[in-house]
């Protein structure tokens, strides 16, 4: 089983993501230092090793007390433009701001 607790989350604290890796045994923890409930598509660290964990479960061992760091801060995103803050066109913006940064780029 494969855990990733973010340890700055408004819906689900931290500490939860630390109970359940206590109650499940084999189980790994990915902790995941940004704001916000989601870290899949936020953080490219966490998508990598939760590819890695998918691909091959074994790894998990090797991931486990794992801290990914905080790859960019979102609030910047909004406050290179303030005036478009309020913007319904706000969110394909943003999104397009964050897939630049933390996209999956294969190697070759």
């Amino acid at each position: 089983m494969f855990i990733i607790g973010n340890l700055y989350d408004p819906a689900t604290r931290y500490e939860g993501a630390q109970t359940v890796r206590g109650l499940l045994p084999n189980s790994a923890l990915l902790t995941v230092d940004m704001p916000g409930h989601v870290s899949l598509g936020a953080s490219g660290c966490a998508g990598f090793l939760t590819g890695r964990y998918l691909l091959d479960p074994s790894v998990a061992t090797g991931i486990d007390g794992t801290v990914c760091p905080q790859e960019f801060n979102p609030f910047d995103l909004v406050a290179e433009d303030p005036a478009t803050a309020s913007s319904p066109d706000l969110a394909p913006k943003v999104r397009a701001k964050l897939m630049e940064q933390i996209g999956y780029r294969p190697m070759h």
